[in-house]
């Protein structure tokens, strides 16, 4: 066995680098973020958290800085999480008559949430409008002023809610 051979090192493994980058969230998510570096000989510490993993998972606004501790001298990266409200808004009014203005059945925030099933039914319970991923679409279309009820399911990651309500069409064509 030769005495004076040793693991080698790639260059570029010795100076550890980052590239955490601004986040943005919904007070229900939560976000990786994420120093791996290649290799097994860095440490990690991350503020405010105190872990000391190459990734933590958060919901905190605010900060995050790690420090990772190697062969070079340490290395400092940071990024700023931003947690939005993301709060669902339901109007009770369309107006379908093509002026721009509350021309269709639009939740303000759903485009958060992936995967919201809505069905829309009439006043005699027929179920009129059904679809598994609700993009703010629906315009009544095809249907007289009038009360409609409508269930809205909204995965918030560890729970699923229903919603329901009604919307009522004024102004249809």
């Amino acid at each position: 066995r030769d005495l004076h051979s040793f693991p080698t090192r790639r260059s570029s493994d010795l100076y550890p680098t980052s590239n955490l980058q601004p986040v943005q969230i919904c007070k229900h998510e939560t976000t990786e973020l994420n120093a791996t570096n290649p290799g097994t000989y860095y440490s990690y510490f991350w503020t405010p958290e105190g872990q000391t993993t190459p990734y933590i998972i958060t919901n905190r606004e605010g900060w995050h800085k790690v420090m990772i501790s190697g062969c070079q001298k340490p290395y400092y990266d940071s990024c700023y999480v931003t947690v939005i409200d993301c709060e669902l808004t339901i109007p009770n009014v369309i107006t379908p008559n093509s002026d721009g203005v509350n021309d269709v059945f639009e939740i303000k925030n759903l485009e958060y949430y992936n995967n919201s099933p809505m069905i829309i039914y009439n006043r005699w319970g027929k179920k009129i409008y059904e679809n598994p991923d609700y993009k703010c679409d629906w315009d009544g279309e095809g249907h007289s002023d009038g009360v409609y009820y409508w269930v809205l399911k909204v995965d918030f990651g560890l729970e699923i809610k229903e919603y329901h309500g009604t919307v009522t069409i004024i102004g249809s064509e």
